[in-house]
């Protein structure tokens, strides 16, 4: 019987620890402007643990989100969102992190910087049309 309780203990916490690794990572700041105009389009840069394809896009326009850029060197989406469509964004499989995108450009700056790219390796961001 105790090793049955512990077993259980075990794999709830390897559950706990996956669910926990899964969730989408939003920013505070994201969320509060989001939140103080639900109805509005907020800039977000979604990023996603894959270089975004089709299906991504086909899955933002499911959303009502309709355009955007993406850079084609990095896995991540410039767009705008309102509240219902960033709590979708939440449960989406492949989506990382939602960040605000205020100040996109200082943003994907310092992120490059981060990642040690130039912006002439990173190329140019792609307006696309979802």
């Amino acid at each position: 019987m105790k090793r049955t309780n512990i077993l259980a203990v075990v794999v709830l916490v390897i559950a706990a620890n996956i669910a926990i690794s899964a969730a989408v990572s939003v920013d505070r700041l994201l969320a509060s402007q989001v939140n103080a105009v639900p109805l509005s389009l907020t800039p977000v840069i979604i990023t996603f643990n894959h270089k975004p394809a089709s299906a991504d896009f086909a899955m933002l326009q499911s959303l009502g989100i309709t355009g955007g850029r993406y850079l084609s060197q990095l896995p991540i989406v410039l767009t705008k969102v309102n509240l219902a469509q960033l709590n979708a964004l939440k449960s989406k499989p492949g989506v990382v992190s939602l960040y605000g995108a205020c100040d996109a450009t200082a943003q994907i700056h310092g992120l490059l910087k981060r990642l040690e790219l130039t912006r002439h390796q990173a190329k140019r961001f792609h307006d696309v049309a979802f």
